[in-house]
């Protein structure tokens, strides 16, 4: 329900409702892939307060290593985002993001996104046999699967 404050006690909003369906996560944890070695003192010295998204929902980070992958074929992935591709039957939620934001000129004005992209949201609960590039695996007693994304220059 909307509501509203008209100087002397809060009511219902004059234009009705604004119901969404709307998620929050509770101490969520997030692991980065990434092939860029050198990208390294960046997460264990930050410039600023790291953050995630538009949002802005400050974030600490865990730790920092390194292991061994192997490329492969397919493999059975859960809670990542893929590129959209209509041949690919798995069950997400479609979102359009851009890949990277270029900072504006002027002080305060935000960001303007380069590429935007439509990826499909694979559910953390729902482990699906995919077969799609970009596919690796953690070469270690209990191996990991997971989809490492080729930005476009």
């Amino acid at each position: 329900m909307k509501l509203e404050f008209d100087g002397k006690k809060v009511k219902s909003h004059a234009k009705g409702s604004d119901a969404y369906q709307r998620e929050f996560h509770v101490m969520p944890t997030l692991t980065i892939w990434l092939d860029r070695l050198d990208w390294e003192s960046y997460f264990k010295n930050p410039v600023g307060t790291p953050s995630l998204g538009r949002s802005q929902d400050i974030l600490t980070i865990g730790k920092i290593r390194q292991i061994e992958v192997q490329k492969v074929e397919s493999a059975k992935i859960s809670g990542c985002m893929i590129p959209f591709d209509p041949k690919i039957q798995v069950g997400g939620q479609l979102i359009q993001l851009a890949e990277s934001y270029q900072e504006n000129d002027e002080i305060g004005s935000g960001r303007t996104p380069i590429r935007t992209g439509v990826f499909m949201a694979l559910h953390a609960d729902n482990e699906q046999l995919l077969k799609i590039p970009h596919l690796f695996q953690t070469i270690e007693d209990e191996p990991k699967s997971f989809y490492l994304h080729k930005f476009n220059n």
